[in-house]
């Protein structure tokens, strides 16, 4: 069965040449056969399988803490709490020149300086929300990983391209015997290719 999922392969040695000046430079990244690349991920896998307790033990824990949005939900509900004061005094400024006639000059500063700094509250808001969204995003991509690698009961015989898909985002090859796997739960796995 060919592989379905493209495979990340490239090597630090042609990431550099690329980057030189001399264009007539060619991909170093060595070939490797499809065989040789699903063993390896076979072994790699089950050396997981070998420690699964281990890896388990704690993951709940891991998961909590790698994910964990509490900072950025006090921060959003601070930055929420100084954009509705911000509005108040952008209403009484407003509401106050209607009443007498504040300098122009005067009034175009204090405008400017409430809506600057609404702004910049906006911004920090939108950024702590793409936090929240990435580390929800992050911690469904490791409990997925961990449901994997709990129903792997036994040893892998041969290899399965479903678990391929479910538990890999990367395979980075270093040469032609060494590569580095990226599960989907962050973990990066250095392995001799035989």
């Amino acid at each position: 069965m060919a592989l379905r999922q493209p495979i990340c392969l490239y090597s630090l040695a042609m990431q550099q040449k690329v980057q030189q000046a001399n264009k007539q430079e060619f991909c170093t990244t060595p070939h490797l056969k499809e065989e040789n690349i699903k063993k390896a991920f076979v072994d790699a896998f089950n050396s997981l399988i070998d420690n699964k307790a281990e890896i388990l033990a704690n993951y709940d824990d891991i998961i909590a803490q790698i994910t964990d949005c509490k900072g950025q939900e006090k921060e959003i509900a601070k930055i929420d709490e100084d954009c509705a004061s911000i509005e108040v005094l952008i209403q009484k400024l407003i509401a106050e020149n209607a009443r007498s006639v504040i300098e122009h000059g005067k009034y175009n500063r204090k405008y400017s300086g409430y809506v600057v700094r609404y702004n910049e509250l906006q911004a920090r808001h939108q950024e702590l929300n793409n936090d929240i969204v990435m580390r929800q995003a992050r911690r469904n991509q490791m409990k997925a990983f961990i449901k994997e690698l709990t129903k792997q009961d036994r040893l892998l015989t041969e290899f399965d391209e479903r678990l391929w898909a479910a538990t890999l985002n990367a395979m980075v090859v270093k040469s032609e015997h060494e590569v580095v796997f990226r599960f989907k739960d962050g973990t990066e796995l250095p392995w001799r290719m035989g």
